[in-house]
């Protein structure tokens, strides 16, 4: 099953997807076009050839400049891991994870039901047939409840945030792989406590663990705008939203003036493992903007105060925002924060944090 989308929290970068397991998760991607994208619409050629057709380019949100039609074939949307010719090769297994928990009848969770945890964990076990090196796909449910989960494996630990950004649904988080021996394993849900939202609750639906060419190199990343649930502001009033200046990431950046200290806002972002960690920030950069924007970082050793020329643009990327590095630093798992003043010296910018884990 392939699927296509902008996907953006706005409309660009369109993206081509293929699911194997009747699109609970979607295996292999690839970005068709890194700049504005539209609606689209996919097909298929009789010889297998893939036909997309998509609205693209202009400075219009909601309408495209032209329409463009792309064609592409399985071997190139999975660099090669799939033909018709061959096959993809997979060896999946799913773990159904309704029986622990409270059970809730839901007709969208993979056996018509899902289990909602509050507090403490439930444990299932995984028969192994062969050992080798599974990722882990878990399709979980976001709510505004949802709080902190941690999942263990085979001596893993990855730590989620299950509360929904926007609406209340399901998703789909890529735990990373890990090396498993034959034989049984105990995989292990833990409600690890408030999340982003200040919910506590936990909703599992299905746990995948597949054996198979292995995607794009999955890269441990966690981004928070400024409209998404894990911004808020701390100290004084509400940082305006603007649109203005380009180079932002999402719907809109927020700026306040200069002032002394008064007011000031937060991210608050998930660590999914422990390690170290490469923080950046974005910002729309502008001649008004501070030359010293103080961003105050949270990490395992205390907290640092780097400061930013909003001036100047960073390293631009397709999806917007211009990305600056604060450092390098250890994070524990959980939840650490990022803030932001307006003690400077100009108008200062709050738009997007975004974590990158070293390897």
């Amino acid at each position: 099953m392939l699927f296509s989308r902008p996907d953006s929290p706005v409309r660009t970068n369109m993206t081509v997807s293929v699911s194997y397991d009747e699109a609970h998760s979607f295996r292999y991607s690839r970005v068709i076009n890194e700049g504005r994208s539209y609606y689209s619409e996919l097909a298929r050629l009789s010889d297998g050839t893939i036909l997309l057709v998509y609205g693209c380019d202009g400075e219009n949100p909601s309408f495209p400049r032209r329409v463009a039609i792309c064609r592409f074939s399985l071997d190139w949307l999975t660099r090669g891991r799939d033909s018709l010719r061959k096959g993809p090769g997979l060896d999946e297994q799913v773990v159904d994870l309704a029986g622990g928990g409270t059970a809730v009848a839901d007709p969208l969770a993979r056996g018509g039901s899902r289990s909602v945890l509050t507090g403490g964990h439930v444990e299932y076990t995984v028969d192994i047939r062969h050992s080798g090196s599974y990722e882990l796909l878990l399709r979980y449910y976001r709510s505004a409840a949802g709080g902190l989960m941690a999942v263990t494996l085979g001596g893993r630990s990855t730590v989620l945030d299950t509360t929904a950004d926007r609406s209340d649904g399901y998703d789909v988080a890529n735990l990373g792989s890990v090396s498993l021996r034959r034989g049984r394993h105990t995989v292990r849900f833990t409600a690890a406590g408030p999340g982003r939202g200040g919910g506590s609750e936990v909703s599992l639906d299905a746990l995948s663990l597949i054996d198979a060419p292995h995607p794009a190199d999955v890269r441990d990343e966690v981004v928070v705008d400024n409209d998404e649930v894990g911004y808020e502001t701390v100290r004084g009033a509400a940082w305006a939203a603007g649109t203005g200046v380009p180079g932002y990431r999402g719907g809109n950046y927020r700026s306040v003036p200069a002032g002394t200290g008064t007011r000031a806002v937060r991210w608050r972002l998930v660590v999914p493992r422990s390690g170290d960690y490469e923080v950046q920030v974005s910002h729309a950069a502008h001649e008004n903007r501070a030359s010293n924007a103080p961003f105050t970082v949270t990490h395992a050793k205390g907290t640092s105060v780097v400061r930013v020329d909003q001036r100047a643009a960073g390293t631009s990327e397709p999806r917007g925002g211009s990305w600056v590095t604060l450092g390098t630093y250890r994070l524990a798992e959980g939840l650490t924060s990022i803030e932001l003043s307006d003690d400077a010296d100009g108008v200062v910018i709050a738009d997007a944090v975004r974590l990158r884990r070293r390897r």
